[in-house]
């Protein structure tokens, strides 16, 4: 019974939760330097990007959705806004390009999966590799990497900064950590959109 019991306490999150932790006490006892400050914030800050995708996927996924075109839609978006200040575009009107068309594109996958009924894994990877192909035929061309130009201005410091000795990114992660936290315990939006993902009938 006592056995059993322990069992039902084990979910997939205290499984991945432990993994992780034991890794970490391996590689801090194995690896010289690997608890120095400077190394753990080039960690954080290397997955920070990761972490703030993850969010908006945790939230699709809680919904009983998938989205497998987030990657390709981020990086065609924000290479195509570099590339446009580079250009000579002004820096507000490249950010509210990049902006708008990664806005629409998911806003485009939502009314397939939503209204038409398409299977989000299929809707998804469709937009995925429509966006990735479409970028770098005819968005980001005759360039294989995009370089941040001088121009950018203070819009390099969100992903290049620090604040406090912290790196800009991992401070934004936690940010949006917690607004999500807040969505789902807070806003009834959170509570039906969670609700769905549980149980779609009853919901």
């Amino acid at each position: 019974m006592q056995l059993g019991g322990r069992l039902k306490n084990v979910s997939q999150e205290r499984i991945v939760f432990a993994i992780t932790l034991s890794m970490f006490c391996v590689f801090a006892v194995g690896l010289d330097g690997f608890l120095a400050t400077n190394n753990l914030l080039s960690l954080l800050r290397s997955v920070a990007v990761l972490g703030i995708l993850g969010l908006g996927m945790l939230i699709v996924v809680l919904g009983r959705g998938i989205d497998l075109s987030l990657v390709a839609i981020m990086a065609i978006s924000v290479a195509w806004t570099i590339q446009l200040v580079g250009t000579g575009t002004s820096l507000g009107t490249a950010l509210a390009i990049g902006f708008g068309f990664a806005l629409s594109m998911g806003l485009i996958t939502g009314v397939l999966v939503a209204y038409a009924e398409i299977p989000a894994i299929f809707a998804t990877l469709a937009m995925g590799t429509f966006v990735y192909g479409f970028g770098r035929a005819h968005l980001i061309t005759g360039t294989d990497v995009v370089y941040l130009p001088a121009s950018f201005g203070w819009a390099s410091q969100i992903g290049q900064g620090r604040l406090a000795g912290i790196p800009i990114p991992i401070i934004l992660a936690v940010i949006l950590a917690g607004l999500v936290y807040i969505f789902w315990r807070h806003s009834k939006h959170g509570w039906k959109t969670y609700n769905i993902g549980d149980n779609t009938p009853a919901a």
